[in-house]
């Protein structure tokens, strides 16, 4: 265990939290989506629905690149000599 897995553990927390959430709010806009159906609904999905999965991939590639990044850190950071910076 180093220093950094309280951290990374809270990081890969939040992002199970944040696909916890997309789901809900899928399945919330579904519910919604089946009693308003008028071209005010289709802008509103257009808008703000449908840019959602992708958004959410990116932030979970972001955090998963955050991740690896912050691991190699702390393996570098733990060499005693330091020979990855050199």
């Amino acid at each position: 265990m180093t220093w950094l897995d309280p951290a990374l553990s809270r990081l890969i927390d939040g992002d199970s939290q944040m696909r916890e959430l997309a789901l809900e709010l899928q399945r919330a806009w579904l519910s919604a989506a089946e009693h308003w159906r008028d071209g005010r609904a289709r802008e509103f999905e257009q808008k703000f629905v449908d840019p959602l999965p992708a958004a959410f991939s990116q932030a979970a590639s972001a955090i998963a690149e955050f991740g690896d990044a912050a691991r190699r850190a702390a393996v570098a950071l733990d060499d005693p000599d330091r020979s990855a910076f050199h």
